[in-house]
């Protein structure tokens, strides 16, 4: 059957001195509750769009050594790229959850299959029959995250209203659900982005 697929990444804040504390995180950790978490906070937009989440996320080390190896764009790209893959691939979706620990693991050259330290990136995707359906899907996240990706001289030429870039925000209903996770006072700046898409 065909669909639109999306890839997202998902990017919480927290303190620097949370970050400094290199506390690692509890190895077991409920990702597919937080992608279900997601779906249900924006299925006003769509509910016939499907949420799925990585089986693993990137902390601030990870998110460090990419900086100064090779740049997040590419980066993010490429790890967005082999979830989609991973996602068709027989016994690698279940549950919520596609299976890419391994993959990104080699990719990254970095071991990110074990307990990790203070999530910086998850990535998500989203699964719809239509690419209209995904757009309504993504119209309503990016509302919740305060996360429009338009620059500010479209927003101007469409309302007739200056604009500035938003910084976004973490909607409440993830906070709680990534304190519950973490058990880290997560700040209430956060970012929704597109990675890549496929019809």
């Amino acid at each position: 059957m065909a669909s639109a697929v999306l890839a997202m990444s998902v990017h919480p804040s927290i303190s620097d001195d949370e970050v400094d504390n290199h506390v690692y995180m509890p190895e077991e950790l409920d990702l597919a509750g937080l992608g279900q978490a997601i779906q249900e906070l924006c299925k006003g937009g769509s509910e016939f769009a499907k949420v799925r989440i990585a089986d693993t996320y990137l902390d601030y080390d990870s998110v460090g050594e990419i900086q100064q190896r090779s740049g997040m764009v590419e980066a993010v790209k490429s790890l967005g790229d082999i979830m989609m893959n991973q996602s068709s691939v027989p016994g690698k979706s279940r549950k919520g959850l596609i299976s890419v620990s391994d993959e990104w693991s080699r990719e990254l050259k970095r071991d990110v299959r074990g307990p990790q330290l203070a999530p910086s990136v998850f990535f998500i995707m989203v699964r719809a029959s239509t690419s209209l359906t995904v757009g309504d899907w993504l119209h309503q996240a990016m509302a919740y995250f305060d996360s429009f990706p338009y620059p500010p001289s479209i927003i101007e030429a469409f309302t007739g209203k200056k604009s500035t870039p938003s910084a976004g925000r973490l909607p409440s209903e993830i906070e709680d659900k990534l304190v519950s996770m973490f058990g880290l006072p997560f700040e209430r700046h956060a970012k929704l982005q597109i990675v890549c898409r496929r019809n």
